[in-house]
């Protein structure tokens, strides 16, 4: 009989054991699975941060001046592109094309290309002007695409946004006409960034969405212009 007391006893022991030792052991477990949860969601945050900062030019295919089919593979010529946007009616624009053609000249066309962008698609008149001021670089007659996908965010001409030989765009765009001083230090800079973390990736811009409205600067008249939409039809 004692026997069986003892027994009992015994069992009983070892359940209580049992029931008080394993929420401990559930405990550790959803701590654990709550870590790693939070390092996941931590990683994730970074990641989705990172792409924030990386903002690539849309994609395109649009005539240059001669009618040649030219698409955003263009940008991998060089290490900077500076697409510069332009208006056939807007003088500081005109007045700005030598400055760019003569920056073109200073650098080696592996470290730096300029691509016009003519915002109101007057081919005609965009062919005379670059005859008339010198001006050999590439020239883009945008398309109602590229002007849905990109140049109704631009506010005024000219402005010039730069893009990195893998299609992102590069710190912010500069609005108005700029004199070629400006210019030259602003490439320098991108390449001295380049060159020295050739691992790293450039800092890109967030959005060129920041030539649109309320998103930069106004210049003044004698800088710039209002960018009006092309006819398409």
């Amino acid at each position: 009989m004692k026997k069986a007391i003892l027994f009992l006893a015994a069992i009983a022991l070892l359940v209580v054991l049992f029931l008080n030792f394993m929420p401990i052991k559930v405990d550790v477990i959803e701590v654990e699975e709550s870590e790693t949860k939070t390092t996941n969601q931590e990683e994730n945050n970074e990641s989705a941060k990172e792409g924030m900062d990386k903002t690539k030019f849309v994609d395109f295919s649009m005539k240059d001046l001669d009618g040649n089919e030219v698409t955003e593979q263009i940008f991998g010529q060089s290490e900077i592109t500076i697409v510069n946007i332009w208006g056939t009616t807007c003088p500081p624009c005109i007045e700005e094309l030598p400055e760019l053609q003569k920056l073109t000249e200073e650098f080696d066309s592996s470290e730096l290309q300029v691509i016009g962008l003519v915002a109101d698609a007057n081919d005609v008149a965009a062919k005379e002007i670059v005859e008339s001021v010198g001006s050999n670089f590439v020239n883009l007659i945008p398309n109602a695409d590229v002007f849905d996908s990109f140049l109704r965010y631009i506010q005024f001409t000219p402005t010039s946004v730069y893009v990195d030989k893998e299609g992102y765009i590069l710190g912010e765009p500069d609005v108005g006409g700029k004199g070629i001083e400006y210019f030259r230090n602003k490439v320098n800079d991108f390449l001295d960034k380049s060159n020295a973390s050739s691992d790293e990736e450039v800092v890109k811009t967030q959005q060129v969405k920041a030539c649109g409205t309320g998103g930069t600067p106004t210049p003044t008249d004698e800088q710039s212009i209002h960018v009006l939409p092309p006819d398409f039809s």
